[in-house]
């Protein structure tokens, strides 16, 4: 996902076009969605929900791996 970003927002930047990382970042990341519940966590509370937040977005992007191989 970071290089996706990286990518994405370096691409945007070099054309001149005007994007909001938020939105590309939720779009490749939706379980970020709940980073925002974290906000005034500290820092071990903070590293449990990033990690929480990784396994739901590889369990989600496992799944659509599976029903595309089982697909094609």
């Amino acid at each position: 996902m970071a290089v996706a970003v990286l990518s994405i927002s370096w691409y945007i930047n070099t054309h001149g076009l005007r994007y909001d990382l938020s939105m590309v970042a939720l779009v490749l990341c939706p379980p970020s969605i709940g980073l925002m519940a974290g906000d005034n966590a500290g820092p071990f509370m903070g590293l449990i929900a990033v990690l929480f937040v990784a396994v739901e977005n590889a369990t989600l992007y496992g799944l659509i791996g599976l029903a595309l191989g089982k697909l094609l």
